[in-house]
């Protein structure tokens, strides 16, 4: 019988460790909403100063930000407020910069940086891997463009170490009680057949 429960138990850890469950994924499942936007303990607001806001929604099941002249920014924070990280996005920009300024870029509160270029890597996966961060600002800024420029962000992989902290506490404790069972089991059997 031990056998079978510790097979389980082991046979539950592996399923749990090979499964997202370890991290939350951010994919702005809905076709369209404006903002303010939440999703899985996470707010997303608009913060601009932009003459000409173009898009700033969640379009198609992505975070679609546009400007056609000025700085517009969504920014991500923890619902409740706290620090959390961000292990890796998915993106895309797109724009007409021919004879101006453009810039895409995302932001921590702790001053990383990523800046994404259209002409060299117009979409793709981003590694970024922050830590204990409590805001993520996406901007594009755009200074006197014919048309406008846009961001596409998805996929945002939040590690959740809390949740897997948890597991192997929950996982602990359970192998620990039923070895305490199993030794308190064969004491009283010991104890019941010296008398």
């Amino acid at each position: 019988m031990n056998r079978i429960l510790l097979f389980g138990l082991g046979a539950a850890v592996v399923v749990a460790w090979s499964s997202s469950a370890w991290s939350a994924v951010i994919g702005f499942n809905v076709a369209d909403q404006g903002m303010p936007y939440s999703e899985a303990g996470y707010d997303f607001a608009k913060t601009t100063n932009a003459s000409n806001i173009t898009q700033t929604q969640i379009s198609s099941s992505e975070l679609l930000i546009g400007a056609s002249d000025g700085n517009v920014e969504v920014t991500m924070t923890r619902n409740g407020g706290g620090t959390f990280d961000i292990a890796s996005l998915d993106y895309s920009v797109s724009g007409n910069d021919t004879g101006t300024f453009t810039e895409w870029r995302i932001i921590s509160s702790l001053g990383a940086e990523a800046v994404l270029d259209s002409p060299t890597s117009p979409s793709g996966t981003l590694n970024l891997n922050w830590t204990g961060v409590t805001s993520v600002r996406f901007r594009v800024f755009e200074s006197n463009s014919a048309g406008p420029n846009t961001m596409r962000i998805d996929n945002i992989t939040i590690p959740e170490p809390a949740s897997a902290a948890l597991m192997v506490a929950t996982l602990g404790g359970l192998l620990l009680g039923r070895r305490r069972s199993a030794r308190f089991a064969n004491q009283s059997f010991a104890t019941e057949y010296s008398r």
